[in-house]
């Protein structure tokens, strides 16, 4: 449970003493920082408020039954959350005791939803009118609700694209490979098509069709993504040049270590106010490059150590990469 920094000052009569003293009401919440939770579900949000001065408020005696502070919720767009009641609604001696009040409510956009907490009630305080500010650093973070088949699914579905990737090394001719690599025209395209036009495109794109600036990013961030392994699946299934499109698909992935930073530090930058958090997948990219090379070199080993099962590999990857 944390408190928060963030306190509202409010006016109090002391009875006792006939003087007017200055409280601090405080929110706190049974979550903290980023709270991860599934898709249409309902969840119960808990609340507390407090008082810092709590022996001046809480020797009211009666009144404090009949006094009454509310607690609103407001997401930063109402349509991402879906609330029961958007409103927590306690008396004085229900927060000198302090009981705890629960807002229910679910989620339908995955997503970061960022809530803020006011203070739009406050009976203890006669000159209050406005809505005060007590918190706004809870982000709810609705994700997919996970299901066992996603677990198989995944299995299976890595096991065959691994398999598929060791059956195209098998298929692959070192010698026009280094054929590629001495004359390098189609890899010099690629690069230019990858890392120049592409950025450059999605760029203006972006500009032209999003106002936001975090999807002007997004549009951006996949054009200076390098190629994928299933651009080598799709060559394969109409017939291209699979020796170039692996050796593409390498040569991208590794320039990409050094051509996303370039571009998101300098046009991506534009993109936003503050470009601080920007952060370059160099784990996934290491990722990328490993599950391509590392099975593409089986392939080949397999190739050159037993010829006949790269034959009868041959004749089954077609149909095994469309089912893929």
């Amino acid at each position: 449970m944390m408190k928060s920094l963030i306190l509202v000052m409010l006016w109090c009569a002391h009875q006792a003493a006939g003087a007017a003293v200055m409280v601090a009401v405080y929110l706190e919440t049974f979550q903290s920082g980023v709270w991860k939770v599934p898709e249409d579900t309902l969840h119960n949000l808990t609340l507390s408020l407090g008082f810092n001065a709590s022996e001046v408020i809480c020797d009211h005696g009666s009144d404090l039954k009949e006094a009454q502070l509310v607690v609103t919720v407001m997401p930063d767009e109402e349509w991402k959350l879906d609330f029961v009641d958007t409103k927590a609604n306690f008396t004085a001696e229900e927060v000198c005791e302090g009981v705890n009040k629960s807002l229910t409510f679910s989620g339908y956009y995955w997503g970061v939803t960022r809530l803020t907490f006011l203070l739009t009630h406050n009976d203890l305080d006669p000159y209050f009118t406005n809505s005060t500010l007590l918190r706004d650093d809870l982000m709810i973070l609705v994700d997919r609700k996970a299901h066992a088949l996603d677990l198989i699914f995944i299995i299976f579905a890595s096991v065959f694209m691994l398999f598929n990737n060791i059956n195209m090394g098998a298929q692959l001719d070192l010698q026009i490979i280094k054929d590629v690599l001495r004359r390098p025209l189609g890899p010099v395209c690629g690069f230019i098509s990858q890392f120049a036009f592409m950025p450059l495109v999605t760029f203006i794109m972006g500009r032209i069709f999003f106002d936001d600036p975090l999807h002007r990013l997004g549009i951006f961030t996949l054009g200076c993504s390098p190629g994928g392994v299933m651009s080598n699946f799709w060559t394969l299934m109409f017939n291209g040049d699979i020796n170039l499109s692996i050796t593409m698909t390498a040569v991208s992935t590794i320039a990409a270590m050094g051509m996303m930073p370039l571009w998101m530090y300098t046009l991506g930058g534009k993109l936003l106010e503050e470009n601080a958090n920007l952060k370059i997948p160099y784990g996934n990219l290491a990722g990328s490059l490993i599950s391509l090379t590392l099975p593409v070199a089986v392939g080949i080993f397999i190739r050159y150590k037993r010829p006949s099962w790269a034959e009868k590999g041959a004749r089954i990857i077609k149909p095994f990469t469309f089912i893929v």
